[in-house]
């Protein structure tokens, strides 16, 4: 019978002994011939079920713990591997296709990432000295090996005083998901495996895991020995010391449920023909734990609804209390979900939750949140780019969806300037996507500035913006820019993305030096900051913002912003700038072109685009440089959330066959 030279028990630990691993000759092995590494192979050029064969010895009882092999890296995803063992004193020549002299000992699946993947045993392999064919089969983890003539220049055998394997027949072959000795093929020999065999030379091994070891009572929790015996008897005695007062448990894997708030010491003693071993874990379960957080958004006017999110969510009888107004005392809601109104949009304020239930806690947690909507990349600080610096900035792409365009109030943003030290924060704007334009600064707008008082790395630093910068709906890219200093961001591995029903932000990179040709750019990185805005129908802010950009001129691409804000009952004030003759014509428009038409075609201003419609057209005169005209907004409350557009031509004689550049297009929403 099986089990009387081979134990299997369930999972890895135990101290290795001095002479593990066993290892074959791994990837990086020189051929002294040739000063080259040997060669290494794939069994084939896509992933299949892959089984390798060879013989080992064991010279004394011994607990194999992990498995490590080398694989392509291409094939890098969620693999398999199943181990198994003839009877002792078997081999694995000639038993390529005999499933019935084999008997499975393991079987894992990880995701894995190509290269030296370790699949630690679980349950680990408890076996008895003697010799034994072994077989290897991998699904969605290709192996390498070292294939003939390579593999007969190589040692045939390898050896600790423990254990030795035996390459002389080391075979490899394709076979079948569930059946790693199916089909017909032999596959081929001499390939030598590429493996390394980890091991304790303990006759048993106690260990042990559960799920879950934190939680609410009542709390049932499943317990899993980590345990084998190189006795041919195996453990015959499982004892659990739940440390709970509870009665002892001798079943093999128990469930246990805690009913009372506390944190639990847990002991397992396991027993064989030959003695017994005990692992005891210190505060192993913990009931009643808690870690506070809230959500919050703006739900008009200066109201901020406020929402626990405190995990894992607290059962009935949790108590909670708030700060709301940043006061420092608790108490002004008890609540799971309070509405608070504050002064000013923008304004920040350090909010706290205290979260209490059971023995534990009271648990707390404190975020400066800033009035209004909110979209947050991550606060997962650690990288700045190599200071000093005349500027480094973040790059991201923003996608407003919202028809009306949001309006940014402020950011928070992590800054590697010191805590209370002043650091200027700067804002920019392109068209589309920033990819491709970080290095061209006359593809840019800056749209927003202030000279915030750092938080410090990790900190959320404060960045007001008044006007608040409107970004109209459509596809922009932005930048943020730290003059003099870095900010702080965070390498996720990839591209992140954050989305709520307003805007979506696509993040991002990272650039040494804002706008400077040559420059570092490092991508992906994630910037650290959310922004606070506000839409038309929270709260009827007005906004002024970009939809295109225009043509240069001989004094540069004439510019086009608000002096005033477009509010109701007032005159919206707008200027043009850049102007060489201090004459330009204005256009109104109702409507919004759904592609830029180029009047490069209809009226040879080539590279000029036109991004809405002219329906009013107004001439404005004044000294060459910048002129201002008004536009009168109405007492009328049914105007807010309307968007109008405005654009203009400067005279600019020669510059083109129609003697005008076109400014960089706006919209204008109306609010109170």
């Amino acid at each position: 019978m099986m089990r009387s030279f081979l134990i299997a028990a369930a999972a890895l630990v135990g101290g290795l002994s001095a002479q593990s691993p066993c290892e074959t000759a791994w990837y990086n092995v020189v051929n002294p011939a040739t000063g080259t590494n040997f060669g290494l192979y794939y069994y084939s050029a896509t992933v299949q079920p892959i089984t390798q064969l060879y013989d080992v010895t064991f010279n004394q009882d011994l607990i194999l713990s992990q498995l490590d092999l080398y694989t392509g890296a291409q094939y890098g995803f969620n693999g398999e591997m199943n181990l198994y063992f003839t009877a002792a004193g078997g081999t694995s020549v000639g038993n390529q296709t005999n499933a019935a002299a084999w008997t499975q000992v393991s079987h894992l699946t990880q995701v894995h990432a190509g290269g030296t993947v370790s699949w630690v045993l679980n349950p680990p392999v408890g076996v008895q000295a003697g010799t034994y064919g072994v077989a290897i089969q991998t699904i969605g983890a290709s192996p390498l090996f070292h294939y003939t003539p390579e593999s007969a220049l190589l040692p045939q055998t390898y050896s600790t005083t423990e254990m030795t394997i035996d390459a002389t027949n080391a075979r490899i072959r394709g076979s079948q998901a569930g059946a790693a000795f199916g089909g017909t093929a032999a596959g081929y020999a001499p390939c030598q495996p590429i493996h390394r065999w980890h091991y304790t030379t303990d006759v048993r091994v106690c260990d042990f895991e559960a799920t879950p070891t934190e939680g609410f009572t009542p709390l049932p929790v499943q317990f899993s020995p980590i345990a084998a015996s190189t006795d041919p008897l195996g453990i015959l005695v499982y004892e659990w010391d739940f440390g709970d007062g509870s009665p002892l448990d001798y079943n093999t894997a128990p469930l246990h449920t805690y009913t009372t708030c506390g944190n639990y010491t847990v002991s397992l003693t396991i027993t064989d023909a030959l003695g017994s071993a005990t692992t005891t874990k210190t505060d192993f379960v913990v009931t009643d734990l808690m870690t506070p957080k809230f959500t919050y958004s703006l739900i008009g006017g200066t109201l901020v609804q406020f929402q626990d999110a405190t995990t894992p969510t607290p059962p009935a009888g949790a108590t909670y209390s708030w700060d709301l107004d940043g006061d420092g005392n608790l108490g002004d809601d008890t609540t799971t979900a309070p509405v608070w109104a504050y002064t000013n949009i923008g304004d920040e304020i350090n909010v706290t939750l205290e979260v209490t239930y059971g023995c534990q806690g009271p648990f707390t947690y404190s975020q400066k949140i800033v009035v209004g909507q909110v979209i947050e990349s991550t606060f997962q600080s650690g990288l700045i780019t190599a200071s000093p610096q005349l500027s480094s900035g973040n790059l991201m792409d923003v996608n407003v969806v919202n028809p009306q365009g949001v309006n940014i109030h402020a950011m928070q943003v992590n800054s590697s300037v010191g805590v209370g030290l002043p650091v200027t924060v700067n804002l920019y704007q392109c068209e589309g996507t920033y990819v491709g334009k970080e290095t061209d600064a006359s593809l840019w707008r800056q749209v927003g500035s202030y000279v915030a008082t750092s938080a410090g790395t990790g900190g959320r630093t404060l960045v007001n913006f008044n006007p608040p910068i409107h970004l109209a709906s459509g596809s922009w890219g932005l930048c943020m820019e730290h003059v003099e200093a870095s900010p702080v961001y965070t390498n996720l591995g990839g591209t992140q993305v954050y989305s709520n029903s307003d805007l979506t932000l696509t993040l991002g990179a990272s650039v040494l030096q804002v706008f400077t040709p040559g420059t570092t750019i490092f991508t992906p990185r994630i910037a650290n900051l959310a922004f606070s805005y506000t839409t038309s129908a929270s709260n009827g802010t007005p906004g002024y913002g970009y939809i295109g950009f225009g043509c240069p001129g001989t004094a540069g691409v004439p510019s086009n912003r608000a002096l005033t804000p477009a509010s109701i009952n007032t005159t919206l004030t707008i200027e043009i700038g850049n102007l060489p003759t201090g004459i330009a014509v204005a256009a109104l428009g109702a409507s919004r072109s759904p592609a830029a038409v180029d009047l490069g075609v209809l009226l040879g201003m080539t590279g000029c685009n036109l991004f809405s419609s002219p329906d009013v057209i107004q001439p404005v005169i004044g000294a060459p440089g910048a002129v201002t005209y008004g536009v009168a907004l109405p007492n009328d409350p049914t105007l807010v959330g309307r968007i109008l557009y405005d654009t203009a031509i400067s005279l600019d004689p020669g510059i083109n066959s129609f003697d005008f550049t076109i400014s960089d297009s706006a919209e204008f929403l109306i609010g109170l």
